[in-house]
């Protein structure tokens, strides 16, 4: 392996440059968010399939990574497809959302996962399913201490959010911690809970 780039939570993807001294043949390999893989395609219609796959596959509650070569140093990129995995919630989970509903505590899903993925998740677990694509409703050049008033709102009757980056997290946190919301996070850095 020449170089390799670790994932990145912003550019949500991984990739290795891989270099054959005996041919000198040069691979470049990612992995990632499919919408991003797809992106990397000069083809819109191999875009728009990795899209649809995507989107198919998250109405059943799968995950996806969408993988691609470049061969040219990353000058073009060719899409090898997409890969499905099922990733439950854990078995305790569901139960200690219930107490923490029966305590009063409200809790609130935030995951970089698709949208649909978000939504089956929150009804195998019991909870509300009003979860907004945070890339959508988040402006690009937001500042996270000063959210408007619209999105507070917003953020406040939510039941969650997907397809977050980290500055969609601090500006939830930072919301609800100015409408006098005690908030605590819970997860392993891709699907969190706030409480």
């Amino acid at each position: 392996m020449h170089k390799f780039i670790p994932f990145n939570p912003v550019s949500k993807k991984i990739e290795a440059h891989l270099h054959n001294q005996t041919s000198n043949e040069k691979l470049w390999v990612v992995k990632g968010a499919p919408q991003v893989i797809g992106q990397m395609s000069d083809d819109s219609a191999v875009a728009n399939k990795v899209n649809d796959i995507t989107d198919q596959l998250a109405k059943r509650g799968y995950r996806a990574l969408g993988v691609a070569q470049s061969k040219d140093e990353g000058k073009t990129w060719t899409v090898l497809g997409v890969l499905s995995m099922f990733d439950p919630p854990r078995d305790d989970s569901k139960k200690t959302i219930d107490e923490c509903k029966r305590e009063g505590i409200r809790v609130k899903m935030i995951t970089g996962d698709d949208t649909a993925i978000a939504i089956e998740t929150a009804k195998k677990l019991g909870m509300g399913t009003k979860i907004y694509n945070a890339s959508k409703v988040f402006p690009k050049d937001l500042d996270p201490d000063n959210v408007p008033d619209d999105l507070a709102k917003l953020i406040a009757d939510a039941d969650g959010f997907a397809r977050v980056f980290p500055e969609h997290k601090y500006a939830i946190v930072k919301t609800l911690q100015k409408q006098g919301h005690i908030v605590a996070m819970t997860g392993d850095g891709v699907n969190e809970l706030l409480l």
